[in-house]
């Protein structure tokens, strides 16, 4: 019985160079990516603000086909638990109290992200 071999199709075409070599070509088309990357990411990243910026205005969105939510998160950072109680506990005191305490002290770090939905 035959069986058929497939054959991939390359999905990226890179110029044959030899490999010991890198082409001028590649490195200009390389430097355009990255500038168009970069105004890229500076154009998302200024819409977004703005966005964001006039949602928590109370700017209106206009009725169509996409939704726009802002999305708020909010969170503390205790990484330095462990440490704390065991210092606490070295110092004769009660070390998750200690720590639950400084928790309630800390101020939640907040954050805003922008969430369009189709």
């Amino acid at each position: 019985m035959a069986t058929a071999t497939l054959s991939p199709k390359p999905i990226l075409h890179f110029p044959q160079v030899p490999a010991d070599q890198i082409s001028q070509e590649e490195l200009a088309e390389f430097i355009g990516a990255q500038k168009t990357l970069e105004k890229l990411t500076r154009l998302v990243q200024d819409s977004e603000t703005s966005l964001l910026a006039r949602l928590r205005n109370g700017a209106a969105i206009q009725t169509g086909k996409y939704l726009l939510e802002a999305k708020r998160t909010t969170h503390r950072s205790p990484d330095w638990k462990d440490v704390a109680t065991r210092l606490a506990v070295r110092l004769g005191l009660d070390g998750d109290a200690f720590c639950s305490r400084v928790i309630a002290r800390t101020q939640p770090n907040e954050s805003f992200s922008l969430e369009i939905h189709e």
